[in-house]
């Protein structure tokens, strides 16, 4: 298979979780070895965990450590994509991994999608890790209000050009930085693929996962935020249609 150079940076995130980090390490290892996949680990870990966190990377193919030592989720995200060239971005953070029954097939399929689509965004459905649940998101356009989201970053894959077009990650924000993103992106003309294939295990003991209380506070604050500019981007839409039928 002829793959665009390039093509994709998994960018992980990492904070004093060791054994999180490895498995998704472990489970992107067949993607960064024979489809030139990069991996960027964005490690703020502290003491010991940092050393052992960096010596995984060292005999990884396409893997490389980028220490971290500023505080916000955000601002890690951040630092991620300034690092990637590549066209697309994929975030599995530390404990996210890859399903096991993945085989080379799914991941040639998966490359070539990525190589061929027009999309703007792929999204492929997720898999709970302690539930088991299987995760279908609902078209973009239709997520309001905005509050009840369920984007999932994990199995989200972006266009790197939508953060040079749209701003990164808003670092107000500390927990729900990716939801402000698609709040923010969804009045624009987005083309977005949807899969219905689950291709990631998420780590439900992830910090939104346990901070349910300011994770919602932000989830409420971006709601009413972008709730009121969309009511504005509609009325001035419908003088546009009535002025011009008069």
């Amino acid at each position: 298979m002829n793959v665009t150079r390039n093509l994709l940076t998994i960018i992980s995130l990492t904070k004093n979780d060791l054994n999180g980090i490895r498995k998704t390490i472990t489970s992107t290892r067949e993607l960064r070895s024979y489809y030139d996949v990069k991996q960027l680990i964005i490690d703020s870990s502290e003491g010991q965990v940092a050393s052992d966190v960096m010596a995984l990377s060292v005999n990884e193919v396409n893997l490389r450590y980028i220490s971290f030592d500023q505080n916000g989720i955000s601002k890690a995200f951040n630092e991620g994509i300034r690092c990637a060239s590549s066209d697309w971005i994929w975030f599995l953070n530390g404990g996210d991994i890859i399903l096991p029954e993945c085989t080379g097939s799914d991941y040639a399929n998966f490359i070539y999608l990525l190589n061929k689509t027009t999309a703007d965004l792929v999204v492929y459905q997720i898999k709970f890790s302690k539930s088991h649940r299987i995760f279908s998101q609902n078209p973009l356009k239709d997520n309001w209000p905005i509050i009840h989201s369920r984007m999932p970053h994990p199995s989200t894959i972006i266009r790197h050009k939508l953060f040079k077009l749209y701003g990164m990650y808003n670092e107000e924000y500390k927990i729900a930085m990716d939801l402000e993103f698609w709040a923010r992106i969804s009045n624009n003309n987005i083309n977005v693929n949807y899969i219905s294939i689950p291709l990631v295990l998420f780590d439900e003991n992830g910090i939104s996962s346990k901070n349910i209380v300011p994770t919602r506070k932000e989830q409420k604050r971006i709601s009413k935020k972008y709730l009121i500019s969309n009511i504005r981007k509609l009325l001035g839409k419908m003088k546009i249609v009535i002025e011009s039928s008069l």
